[in-house]
């Protein structure tokens, strides 16, 4: 779910033909906290409330998943962020031209 609005954000800020503002030194994307960080803060499109939340909670649930060893991501933790996943997908395909 992280590496799927790592590349939509991606994708939008190349939509608006401005990703150098999503690289590191090394010419790089940013990994995701770097991405909400300029979403949040760049003034290339303007986020809902609900986008900033949305990325948030995922990568909280994808960052336990990938980090904590004793944790593993279940169905019933996915559910619940569901509405989350959609939300934050479905604006930036439609702010990426994707959709």
């Amino acid at each position: 779910m992280s590496q799927i609005l790592e590349t939509l954000i991606i994708e939008v800020y190349e939509h608006k033909q401005d990703e150098c503002k999503i690289k590191g030194v090394d010419d790089n994307y940013l990994m995701l906290s770097g991405l909400i960080s300029k979403v949040e803060s760049e003034n290339i499109f303007t986020p809902s409330r609900n986008l900033i939340s949305g990325l948030k909670t995922v990568k909280r649930l994808g960052d336990l998943s990938a980090h904590n060893r004793r944790f593993n991501a279940r169905n019933t933790d996915i559910e619940q962020i569901r509405t989350d996943l959609r939300v934050t997908s479905e604006e930036l395909l439609q702010l990426s031209g994707l959709k």
